[in-house]
């Protein structure tokens, strides 16, 4: 799943839930992928998708989405949308960093009868996963993420 892919899916679920959604938005000197708006709650959306990315790529562009949106400023909650299949790379990530910006993922079912599906984990249960997946098999978080998903506040 490419990022425009990712994008479509996310932006798609955002409305869903009655958010007004704008692509590449501009805050600060940055632009994010989407800002989803809705009675005052903003959420800024970087997108990844793993048509390219190697795993020590991941960590890098990570680390710079990261850095990027602590820097936009606080009261905003912070998302990484990617696939499924990429987001299990972040096993090998630290998880202080994203524990401190308090990110938020969505996360986009790319197999399966699910396929599109976008899994929206709170900045606790983003924790869960990523905890959950050092310790074990990445396959059965399938089940979790559709068991867990949450919707934005």
């Amino acid at each position: 799943m490419n990022e425009e892919e990712v994008k479509f899916c996310v932006k798609g679920f955002f409305e869903e839930n009655g958010f007004k959604v704008e692509k590449e938005f501009l805050v600060s000197v940055f632009s994010v992928d989407l800002l989803a708006v809705k009675d005052g709650k903003k959420f800024f959306v970087e997108c990844r998708g793993d048509s390219y990315l190697r795993s020590h790529e991941i960590h890098v562009m990570i680390g710079q989405t990261v850095s990027k949106m602590i820097r936009v400023g606080s009261g905003i909650h912070y998302c990484l949308a990617m696939p499924l299949s990429l987001a299990t790379y972040l096993k090998g990530f630290g998880v202080e960093g994203i524990k401190a910006l308090g990110l938020n993922l969505l996360i986009v079912l790319d197999s399966g009868s699910w396929k599109g599906e976008v899994c929206y984990l709170d900045s606790g249960k983003t924790i869960d996963f990523l905890l959950g997946l050092k310790k074990g098999d990445w396959s059965i978080w399938y089940l979790w993420l559709l068991e867990s998903r949450d919707h934005p506040i």
